[in-house]
């Protein structure tokens, strides 16, 4: 899901769940979304980021961490910009 898309969503847990329903419902729309849904945050899946479309417009962190806690290591594992969503 992550070859033709231009924006990826990168969850685990739950929201990795409500994730894979928008991506089901963006696509059947037209829309080039796409997920990688991590299993474990340690070790990161750095190989799963290497699969992106190359010209992917941006990346959208989903977590339910109020800080944002994958962001860094989504930054570290990705020249694409990361945009952070929460839950208070």
């Amino acid at each position: 899901e992550v070859l033709d898309a231009d924006v990826v969503c990168v969850a685990y847990g739950i929201s990795s769940r409500v994730c894979k329903e928008a991506v089901r419902k963006a696509r059947a729309k037209g829309i080039k979304l796409g997920l990688i849904r991590l299993i474990t945050a340690w070790p990161f899946p750095e190989k799963a980021f290497a699969e992106i479309n190359p010209d992917c417009k941006g990346l959208l962190a989903v977590e339910m961490s109020i800080k944002g806690q994958m962001v860094p290591d989504i930054k570290l594992a990705t020249k694409y910009a990361c945009i952070w969503l929460f839950q208070p």
